[in-house]
């Protein structure tokens, strides 16, 4: 993991696309879920019973499965025929994870 402030610019902007990505993930799933004055919380569809670890490796699974669908493909297309995919592809990973994350933090609190 790269410190933003240690990023090129290249970096940066993959980083920040990356984590609106991983923003809109969370704040799209998660209101699906509803947390009882105690704490617990339910998936509003089916009425599971969830814990924040699931809840997290939920948005995780559904930002991996949104990789199949269009416009995701220019997204990687333009990744990957850039002078540094490798590291494009790490910061773009790297801000899903803070975005999705920092989003998960906000809406516990």
């Amino acid at each position: 993991m790269k410190y933003r402030s240690t990023m090129t610019e290249g970096e940066k902007y993959w980083h920040d696309e990356g984590f609106y990505r991983g923003q809109s993930i969370a704040e799209t799933v998660a209101p699906d879920a509803i947390e009882t004055p105690d704490g617990t919380l339910y998936d509003v569809g089916t009425g599971a019973l969830l814990n924040w670890e699931d809840m997290i490796s939920e948005l995780y699974e559904c930002e991996s499965n949104d990789r199949q669908f269009s416009p995701f493909e220019f997204t990687a297309k333009e990744i990957n025929e850039s002078d540094y995919p490798d590291e494009y592809w790490e910061a773009y990973d790297q801000g899903i994870s803070e975005g999705i994350l920092t989003t998960m933090e906000n809406w516990q609190a």
